[in-house]
């Protein structure tokens, strides 16, 4: 469509040209003040402007037509693209879940060390009644706070590289 635009445009400036030219022509050959205009380049230009300005009309139709094809485009794709970001930022959010899981789960090990810790001590307790030394426990935890210990843990984890 453009380049049929731009060929009547060619078309119809070659026409006012030729125009022109004659009109010229015919100045310099006579002494008239009122040079005629050829009927026939008129005829030809009044027609080149006229299928110019269909062929315009003609662009500015399929626009019209093209440009709610072309909303209803963008709008389809901002839609996907607000339900791809739900349910990513969902996704997002379970992740959060699963690690403050994680977290909660850290209590029941927490203390089940205090528990096997006592019952360490227990057993010494007895070996040094039945006149034994009593054998090397495990330190303790410096802190029954579970942020603390997780933070303590992840600090040690981190100082032997492994994190």
């Amino acid at each position: 469509m453009e380049d049929r635009i731009r060929q009547t445009e060619d078309t119809l400036a070659n026409v006012k040209r030729k125009i022109a030219e004659s009109l010229v022509r015919h100045y310099i050959t006579m002494k008239e003040e009122k040079a005629p205009m050829p009927e026939e380049l008129l005829q030809e230009e009044q027609s080149y402007e006229r299928l110019l300005r269909a062929l315009l009309d003609i662009k500015n139709d399929i626009v019209k037509q093209i440009r709610p094809l072309e909303e209803q485009i963008v709008r389809a794709h901002i839609e996907h693209l607000r339900q791809t970001f739900e349910r990513e930022k969902k996704r997002l959010e379970e992740c959060l879940v699963a690690i403050d899981q994680k977290l909660l789960d850290c209590r029941q090990p927490l203390e089940e060390y205090g528990r096997i810790r006592f019952g360490l001590q227990t057993f010494n307790d007895k070996i040094s009644r039945l006149g034994e030394s009593p054998l090397p426990v495990p330190d303790s935890l410096p802190t029954e706070d579970l942020a603390a210990l997780i933070q303590q843990r992840l600090d040690q984890l981190k100082a032997e590289g492994k994190i």
